[in-house]
């Protein structure tokens, strides 16, 4: 069974010589995004969520990161099978014995204990500094993220699977995850608790500003008016579709057609 603390020590014992800061970074990421989720034995995480959420910049980086953790036998990676599928991940049992470090790396190397010593002393630190901020930041992620999906699922409705998890990680990822949660408030308070719905409210706040109102609508004085006639007026497509809605069970007809009548221009 995968214990994070054993293998957060035996990954502590790891040369800095071996893993690069962005390697290290990377893997404390994908041990919180599996601690997260349970500890399942693979887990999806995409290059979008983890670029964000481990601070690195570009993708080329990520996948040079992440390609030295496969050649240092720490995790499994599996492309993802269908285009824009993020890819899954495993992380390999990290032997507690044996590990190679600093001090023995520099040993062989045939400098004097005292050098070795201090040397090793001085490695140590700064990979303790680089792993605890590594960490710092990546829990950080992890509490916005956790507050997003929360607020979500209280709100909107539970998660249904990995294709609307993703899609929920993608725009934490791509607007934060206070954007996300005001978008969540804004479906809730016109009662469009949908994902479509946050999306369109999403992209017009990056296009137009955060909580930019649409374009024509008249501000109601100097504050922000949440009345029902102001969101209709604010919303007017959202009202408009709405009020012509026709719920699937009123253009069943028991009869041939009786109630199928009322749904006008409905192709019955």
């Amino acid at each position: 069974m995968f214990s994070m603390i054993t293998q957060l020590t035996a990954f502590g014992r790891i040369s800095i010589d071996n893993l690069s800061a962005t390697a290290q970074t990377l893997y404390l990421r994908l041990i919180l995004i599996d601690n997260g989720l349970g500890w399942p034995e693979r887990f999806y995480a995409s290059n979008s969520r983890l670029m964000t959420e481990a601070g690195i910049n570009s993708e080329k980086t990520l996948i040079t990161a992440r390609n030295q953790l496969i050649q240092m036998g720490l995790v499994e990676y599996r492309k993802g099978t269908a285009k824009g599928k993020a890819g899954t991940y495993k992380l390999k049992i990290i032997p507690t014995t044996g590990v190679t470090t600093v001090g023995t790396t520099v040993a062989s190397a045939g400098v004097s204990g005292a050098y070795m010593t201090d040397q090793y002393r001085q490695e140590k630190t700064r990979q303790e500094k680089t792993i605890a901020a590594a960490a710092t930041r990546a829990c950080e992620g992890d509490s916005a993220l956790a507050e997003a999906v929360r607020v979500f699922e209280e709100n909107i409705h539970p998660l249904g699977g990995d294709i609307e998890s993703d899609t929920l990680i993608d725009l934490v990822d791509d607007y934060s995850a206070p954007w996300v949660i005001a978008a969540v408030k804004e479906a809730v308070i016109y009662n469009a608790r949908s994902m479509g719905y946050m999306k369109a409210v999403l992209e017009r706040w990056k296009r137009d500003g955060f909580k930019a109102p649409r374009k024509g609508v008249k501000q109601h004085g100097t504050g922000r008016n949440d009345s029902r006639e102001a969101l209709e007026e604010r919303y007017s497509d959202f009202a408009e579709a709405d009020r012509n809605y026709i719920p699937p069970w009123k253009l069943r007809s028991s009869s041939g057609g009786d109630q199928a009548a009322s749904g006008g221009d409905c192709g019955h």
